[in-house]
Parts: C-alpha cells; structure tokens; sequence
C-alpha cells in the first residue's frame, strides 16, 4: 500500500471535495478521521520521498518518534520545496494531533477545516512528488542530516545513480 492511498479515505470520510456537492453531511468522528488520514498520508509520502535518497527511518531507534524525524529530515533538505513542505507538513500534524486528541476543540468538528487539511496535504504530496535532487545534493542531505539531532535515527544508505 502507498501511503497517498490514505487521501481517498480522507476524502470519503469528509463527505467528498471542497467546492463538490457533498455526497452525505460527515459526523464529527467522520470530520476528525478525515484530517487524521489527510495527515498520514502527507507524513508517509514525505517518509518514502526521503527513502528514494537513502534516508531510512530505523525502525529499533531510542529517541525520536517517526514522526519528528520525518520532520526534521525534511528542514535540513537542501531543496527549498522540501523545507516548505516540512513546514506544512508541521501545519497538518498539529491540526492532527488536535483532531485525535482534543475533543473539546470543536473546530476540528468544522468540514471547512477537513477540507483545507485535505487540500493542503494533496498539493504538497503532489509538490513533494515533483521535487528531485541530483547526486550533489543529496551529498550534502546526507553530510546535513549527520550534523541534525536525527542522525541516530536514521540509516543512510550509500547514494545510487537510479536514486537521483
């Protein structure tokens, strides 16, 4: 499974797309669900983009959930479109965490709110999509993720010429 697969089950779970008739009106657990797979979905394809040029996330690490790896991955990419996406990836976590774990914050009950999440999360998969980097550049990832805090959490594989 991809992990964009995740974007279809938000959109059913928000009741189809923004600006669409809906197909039904989303309970609250509906609303919440869909900014949750929005979210992993984004998370997920930033984690395989970062595995296309030998960043691997260790799966038996002490410190540092998956999720902040990614994160701080992502920043110290030296692609401008990466960082930016790092930075919206921040975005829809922090709307995550409050969907899935605060249910007196009844905004994230707000289709409007699933909608731009869902928007925001297909236009940077789709941007993080579109972003390569060449043999040089992922050099000087892999010389910038050993000088980050995530260093030991992550395994960098030798640089391959079907990579870039």
């Amino acid at each position: 499974m991809d992990g964009k697969d995740f974007l279809s089950v938000a959109w059913e779970l928000k009741g189809g797309h923004p600006g669409e008739e809906r197909t039904f009106e989303p309970r609250p657990d509906q609303v919440r669900s869909s900014i949750s797979r929005s979210y992993y979905a984004f998370l997920l394809t930033c984690r395989n983009w970062l595995a296309n040029y030998g960043i691997r996330i260790k799966k038996n690490r002490e410190e540092h959930g998956t999720h902040a790896v990614v994160l701080g991955c992502m920043l110290v990419s030296p692609k401008t479109d990466a960082r930016l996406c790092a930075r919206k990836l921040r975005k829809v976590r922090d709307s995550r965490a409050r969907a899935d774990y605060e249910m007196d914050d009844l905004t994230m009950e707000d289709k409007g709110v699933a909608d731009t999440t869902y928007e925001m999360a297909s236009l940077q998969i789709k941007s993080i999509g579109e972003t390569t980097l060449d043999e040089a550049q992922v050099g000087l990832f892999h010389a910038a993720i050993k000088r980050s805090d995530y260093f030991n959490s992550v395994r960098l594989d030798p640089i391959e010429e079907k990579r870039c």
